[in-house]
């Protein structure tokens, strides 16, 4: 149940809202989403800066959504659960970040 709860945690600590979908989808994050809304759409300029407006609300929505999960979720753990998710989180942080390094170079 222990390991069960901890990685329900971490799932929802890892930072979803920007880096994995920045990732993981073509659009690379609202500007590549505005982006693909204009060009398939062909929205005017007024069209972009509202579709771009929504998504920048939704991603703070989002974020702060996560946050509080992350934090309900610490009220749960023992002290010992929050120092290994805190561990694992920076693991996932530095990871992420060489990945990025990486990327960057190329």
């Amino acid at each position: 149940m222990n390991k069960l709860l901890l990685g329900f945690a971490l799932i929802l600590t890892i930072p979803l809202t920007t880096v994995a979908a920045e990732n993981a989808h073509p659009w690379k994050g609202h500007a590549g989403a505005t982006e693909w809304f204009t060009k398939n759409l062909e929205l005017t300029a007024e069209q972009q800066a509202k579709v771009t407006a929504v998504l920048e609300q939704q991603m703070q929505k989002t974020k702060l959504l996560h946050d509080e999960s992350r934090d309900q979720i610490q009220q749960i753990l023992t002290a010992e659960q929050r120092a290994k998710m805190d561990a694992l989180r920076k693991e996932h942080k530095e990871k992420y970040a060489n990945k990025k390094d990486k990327a960057g170079s190329e």
